[in-house]
């Protein structure tokens, strides 16, 4: 352990041993403390699902420190721009982390009451990672295939849930949440194999699968309570809806939004999880296509089941950045980072006809797919020039990524970096790395919501 981590972890239980006593029935007060190495700011900002409990300060040497009086037991989230991790809190938890935020999910590590929990958690998540990561090309396999892999990897974490289970003992709330942090990941990749599988064969419709493929769907709870807030959670549910609608009509239309809207009203009846799922479905649909702001169809079916006015705010203010965008016609200027580190005026970049795309390393999978696709569109338009933005805010970590993986993109691409996030965000309506654009040398919009993998992109070209 880190000597300074040492120091201030011991002087943190000598703090706890001299300040409180047996805790009592009533007592729910807990401790949260740490060291962050490399800072992006000086608060950390403490989280239950949405709603901002606190905001701490780093003190001089980078730590932080806090007591509450009283905090239930369960899932918190807890965030240092631009990273965040679930935190879970048992009766009495008194937690330290220390974290290095130029690599945060691996140097992520807790000492104290309730460590052995959340670690637990720390590794499941570096798993499902891993796991990602490594078998996007499964889902070009056939069925039987791609199942004994999946099965296969699915086996090896449950595993290792099930001897950290007899080991730390924890109780049943918290099982709720390592349990679902084994299940969900792999649920997910079941209902993405379908239609994942349909686009990378090139295929007109889903393949046809066991009857016992979907047998695990049984056992979901599509109302519990205790996971609105955990994201392998929310996005099962998302994929298990998006692929119910996609079985029976996988055209991005107003039928398969509307679609979408309808499974979620009547499969989810918390009103919370609920507004969640749906407004994704909106801000999906928002992004698919720059005409699909004028349904007033969909819109009027969304805020009749969304009672989430903070979340509805966002869904009109989208609707309104895409409406600028498009009514300009143009991209406006933003800066932008070249591969030495240089600011680029984004009007420089263009000089014909472009593909302008998104991705960010948390993706990898995104990453290799993408660039697998444009290998194709590369030999096919060779007079279109194709330039990449990449999403992430660390230049060293960007170079250093495209340096390990320089064989995978054509070196026809261009690379460039964003230089402010919520500039682009704001500006060129990006906050997915799965959105596309087609741009002339004028940056000039001539599409301006696509994605690669659209069957119809060749056609857009």
């Amino acid at each position: 352990m880190n000597t300074s981590f040492s120091y201030t972890f011991l002087s943190f239980l000598g703090f706890l041993l001299c300040s409180c006593s047996d805790s009592k029935k009533d007592d729910y007060s807990a401790y949260f403390g740490g060291e962050i190495i490399n800072p992006k700011g000086k608060w950390i900002l403490f989280y239950k699902g949405e709603q901002l409990l606190d905001s701490i300060p780093l003190d001089p040497d980078n730590r932080f420190f806090i007591k509450f009086d009283s905090l239930s037991p369960g899932l918190y989230m807890f965030k240092h721009d631009p990273e965040y991790q679930y935190v879970y809190f048992d009766k009495n938890d008194s937690l330290m982390a220390r974290i290095n935020m130029l690599n945060f999910d691996e140097s992520l590590v807790f000492c104290g009451k309730g460590e052995e929990k959340n670690n637990f958690l720390v590794e499941m998540y570096l798993k499902n990672q891993k796991d990602r990561n490594t078998t996007f090309s499964d889902f070009d396999l056939e069925e039987k295939e791609f199942s004994t892999k999946a099965d296969s990897s699915y086996q090896e974490i449950l595993k290792f849930y099930t001897e950290n289970k007899e080991h730390i003992l924890w109780n049943e709330e918290f099982d709720v949440v390592a349990k679902a942090s084994v299940d969900f990941p792999y649920y997910s990749k079941k209902e993405f194999y379908p239609f994942a599988n349909m686009r990378r064969n090139q295929k007109n419709s889903y393949p046809e699968l066991a009857l016992e493929f979907y047998n695990f769907r049984g056992n979901i709870d599509f109302n519990n309570e205790q996971l609105v807030d955990f994201s392998p959670y929310i996005q099962y549910i998302s994929s298990f809806i998006e692929n119910l609608a996609n079985a029976e009509n996988y055209q991005k239309t107003q039928e398969n939004a509307l679609k979408k809207l309808s499974i979620a009203d009547s499969k989810v009846q918390n009103q919370a999880l609920k507004n969640k799922i749906v407004s994704n479905i909106a801000f999906r649909y928002l992004m698919e296509n720059e005409e699909n702001i004028s349904d007033t169809t969909f819109f009027t079916k969304y805020y009749q089941i969304s009672t989430d006015s903070e979340k509805n705010d966002k869904v009109k203010s989208l609707v309104k950045s895409i409406q600028n965008l498009s009514e300009t016609g143009y991209l406006p200027k933003i800066i932008l980072k070249d591969i030495k580190n240089n600011e680029v005026s984004s009007d420089d970049v263009f000089q014909r006809k472009t593909i302008l795309y998104f991705w960010s390393k948390r993706n990898e999978n995104h990453f290799f797919a993408v660039h697998q696709k444009l290998q194709k569109i590369i030999e096919k338009y060779p007079n279109i020039d194709i330039i990449s933005v990449n999403l992430d805010d660390k230049y060293d970590d960007w170079n250093a990524f495209l340096e390990k993986y320089k064989t995978v993109p054509n070196p026809k691409i261009k690379h460039y970096q964003i230089s402010n996030f919520e500039e682009i965000k704001d500006k060129w309506v990006v906050n997915r790395e799965t959105r596309a654009a087609i741009i002339d040398k004028n940056a000039k919009i001539i599409k301006g919501f696509t994605n690669i993998f659209e069957p119809t992109f060749d056609k857009q070209l």
